[in-house]
């Protein structure tokens, strides 16, 4: 396997290993997440460094976190600057930069790392483990087309599968009609 597979492996493990946790175990590993989140955005976000650090919240079973205002789009727009993380831990990889599309208001920025695609990658391979996705069978991908070459990989399901053990994946234009 090569390291990003790997790391992709591992990362399901936890996923797997946690969604059958008791409610106990759970709060304590969100604990600890949470905590190291704080401890990021307190040390690199100026949006929260310039805010009192909340006492005990940290703990995932706290209902305090209720009580924090829900930021929305236009927060994000207006405060795009100092939501900013001026560093990232390396564990997190290439850091780029997406917009939303702006569809539903103002166009948002926001940072991607190669660890956050790395996570919504093994949140698909869960979901081809719990609905037991056979992964030999050809997947169909409503989407609209998007411009440039086609997309290289053209099978889909766990990487670490050898190509011939996973079905072919097949894009199909989002508005051609049902029939």
């Amino acid at each position: 396997m090569s390291g990003e597979v790997e790391i992709a492996f591992e990362f399901l493990q936890v996923l797997l290993r946690t969604e059958r946790a008791s409610d106990d175990e759970l709060a304590d590993y969100q604990s600890d997440l949470l905590t190291r989140l704080a401890d990021h955005a307190y040390a690199n976000v100026p949006f929260y460094a310039s805010r009192p650090r909340p006492g005990g919240l940290v703990d995932a079973r706290s209902s305090a976190w209720r009580d924090i205002p829900f930021m929305s789009r236009r927060d994000l727009v207006a405060h795009d600057k100092d939501l900013r993380a001026l560093d990232f831990p390396r564990s997190h990889g290439i850091i780029t930069t997406a917009h939303t599309g702006g569809s539903t208001g103002p166009s948002a920025r926001r940072d991607l790392s190669s660890l956050e695609s790395l996570a919504r990658f093994v949140a698909s391979y869960r979901m081809f483990d719990a609905w037991g996705l056979d992964q030999r069978l050809p997947l169909y991908w409503l989407r609209k087309p998007r411009p440039g070459p086609a997309p290289q990989h053209d099978r889909w399901g766990f990487p670490w599968r050898r190509p011939e053990e996973l079905g072919q994946r097949h894009a199909m234009d989002i508005a051609l009609p049902a029939a």
